[in-house]
């Protein structure tokens, strides 16, 4: 009888195939890394193409405050197409009926000691420079503490408003001002004054409703007629401006709040609201930014400065 020794032959094949698997199966883990990353990579590059496509949304925002009047809302920039393929849309809102503005703030605007703030009495409404007057208005305001907490009402004269225009066709600056106590008899808790003649109360103080009228030449009206109406004023004049300013003079209780609401046309927000929306080559990403521009200050776009850290030389 014969014995025969079994020798396993198969092994080194056994060993090839788990080795080729082990090497497929880290092939196809490497493979799924570089794709995530280059989506990633991808990704990262779309959302960057965005980014800039909103920014610069935003600087042709800024050139065009620069280039029109005060509450003009650039029409047109959306679905602009860059270069590169990004996409990008750009939202201009700088009216509204009352001022402050939704989202810019609290209900009433704060004006501390010796603030002035200045609020256009007119608004673009075209590009090619037609302009709407802003001639039915009213303020409201009241004095108060930084809280906005109110205990004694001053007595004496807390506001200063001033109204600046063109006189119509010839270009000549006029303006015509008073300088007003708070109404103790108004009916709604704040003192009202303007030229809506439903709000503002017949027993308001004059200066609630006519204002003493000065020429070029820094003058009084005439004698007989010393009082300008706010109301004819606004008629006879364009492009004015109406400037508020705090003249409380004691240490407590000094700042003033205030709204401004327009009637017929809307106002002009005292800051502009530049909402820009940028998506990449293939609209996988998007990036959003808001952007308030103070109207009538300089814009960020434009403010640098120059300097040099070298010893100075006198000429």
């Amino acid at each position: 009888m014969k014995n025969f020794k079994l020798h396993s032959r198969a092994s080194a094949l056994l060993v090839s195939f788990f080795l080729m698997s082990i090497l497929v199966l880290v092939g196809m883990a490497v493979s799924v890394l570089v794709l995530h990353d280059l989506r990633a990579s991808r990704t990262m590059v779309s959302g960057t193409q965005a980014l800039y496509a909103a920014e610069g949304m935003t600087e042709l925002g800024l050139q065009s405050l620069k280039d029109n009047l005060p509450g003009y809302e650039e029409a047109g920039l959306t679905d602009f197409l860059f270069l590169n393929s990004a996409v990008a849309t750009l939202v201009v809102h700088a009216r509204e009926y009352d001022v402050p503005c939704d989202e810019q703030g609290d209900d009433w605007r704060a004006l501390v000691q010796n603030e002035s703030i200045q609020i256009p009495l007119f608004a673009q409404t075209a590009a090619d420079g037609t302009t709407v007057k802003i001639s039915n208005f009213y303020v409201e305001f009241y004095v108060a503490d930084s809280e906005g907490n109110a205990t004694f009402a001053p007595s004496n004269d807390v506001l200063r408003w001033k109204i600046l225009g063109l006189v119509n066709d010839t270009g000549t600056t006029q303006a015509v001002s008073e300088y007003i106590p708070l109404d103790s008899g108004s009916s709604t808790g704040a003192s009202v004054f303007g030229t809506d003649p439903e709000l503002v109360d017949a027993s308001a103080p004059t200066g609630y409703k006519y204002g003493k009228f000065y020429n070029n030449a820094g003058g009084f009206g005439s004698i007989l007629e010393p009082y300008y109406s706010i109301e004819t004023f606004l008629q006879d004049h364009s492009y004015s401006y109406l400037v508020l300013t705090n003249v409380v003079t004691r240490e407590y209780e000094n700042t003033i709040y205030f709204r401004f609401h327009s009637q017929d046309e809307m106002g002009v927000c005292e800051y502009v609201k530049l909402a820009s929306t940028g998506k990449g080559p293939n609209e996988d990403t998007q990036q959003e930014l808001t952007t308030l521009v103070k109207e009538g200050e300089n814009l960020p776009v434009f403010d640098f400065v120059l300097y040099h850290t070298g010893e100075y030389t006198a000429p």
